[in-house]
């Protein structure tokens, strides 16, 4: 069977139900909230609340997608022991702009980056996050590894990122899950990781849906990766009519089974524990019911929710 790593140890693919694959459960450091305290997600008895209303709502799993510089591994841990949700974590990294200038990894080659990466899957995540001078490792192991890129490019040190989850993956089968900006350079981004041999049936790409070009997720598709449709409820942006479309034309064209659904609360204000809303239920509460009034057939709101997560989490080689 195929596995998927939690932080409470590797399960079996078919142990996940209903799956948010991107969110945010736990930040308590790095450069979003230096600038912006609304970043600062720290309190565990609030989240460890928020998750548990997930589950509550028929929620099973959800991705933390916090990386390198800014996940409280120890909080993941014992959010994950106190609420019946496989929690799985990331490792690797996000766009440049939310590191500072000294972080270590924009100083680190390929070669030295790679090493870390693939301990953190394979024997347990740092405690602090490489940043030293002693490496202590959690037995919580990374379930993902993580890269991304800016708003229309790819700067130099996010393509040696890309390059390090790329050899990660290769070296553990561990899934990719990506950050694009504002749904931009999502082609560039799986071509950069193909040429070192990834086959993009192993890569989400995220925030996809910012960029509601249908024919731009045609060309994506097309590839094999999956879409990561994770706006809903971000009104600022577009209403989720804007989604129901996206989501009812790939369908329309075959590619139902490449489309996994993300909440992205990324913000304190965005979690009702905090006082915020719309909170990690909106999906299971709100969005989904909606598309059932809508018309889309229950076997596909299966794949988007369970069937696709399970493929796309699970490690290669793992079956």
């Amino acid at each position: 069977m195929s596995k998927i790593q939690t932080v409470l140890g590797a399960i079996e693919a078919e142990e996940i139900g209903a799956t948010n694959i991107h969110d945010h459960l736990y930040r308590d450091c790095g450069k979003q909230v230096d600038d912006d305290d609304d970043f600062r997600m720290d309190d565990v008895d609030k989240l460890a609340l928020e998750l548990q209303a997930f589950y509550d709502a028929g929620g099973r799993c959800m991705v933390d997608a916090e990386p390198i510089g800014s996940r409280g591994v120890r909080a993941l841990v014992e959010i994950a022991q106190r609420v019946p949700v496989h929690v799985i974590a990331t490792t690797g990294f996000h766009k440049s702009s939310l590191y500072f200038n000294n972080f270590w990894g924009r100083h680190y080659s390929l070669d030295e980056i790679v090493p870390l990466l693939v301990a953190e899957v394979e024997e347990g995540m740092d405690l602090h996050a490489y940043s030293g001078p002693l490496v202590k490792r959690s037995t919580a192991r990374a379930g993902v590894v993580k890269c991304g890129t800016s708003y229309q490019a790819i700067k130099a040190v996010e393509e040696t990122w890309i390059r390090a989850a790329a050899r990660t993956h290769l070296a553990t089968g561990v899934p990719i899950i990506t950050h694009t900006d504002k749904g931009t350079m999502a082609l560039e981004l799986i071509e950069i990781l193909a040429s070192e041999g990834v086959d993009p049936r192993h890569v989400v790409i995220g925030h996809i849906d910012r960029n509601p070009d249908l024919g731009y997720h045609f060309e994506i598709a097309k590839t094999g990766a999956f879409l990561q449709y994770d706006g809903a409820s971000r009104v600022k942006y577009y209403p989720d009519s804007t989604i129901i479309s996206l989501l009812f034309g790939m369908v329309e064209h075959g590619y139902g089974k490449q489309i996994v659904l993300a909440g992205d609360n990324g913000r304190a204000s965005y979690i009702r524990s905090y006082g915020g809303g719309p909170g990690y239920i909106y999906i299971l509460e709100t969005f989904v019911p909606r598309l059932r009034r809508e018309g889309l057939d229950e076997s596909v709101i299966q794949d988007l929710l369970v069937n696709n997560p399970r493929r796309a989490l699970s490690f290669v080689g793992s079956a």
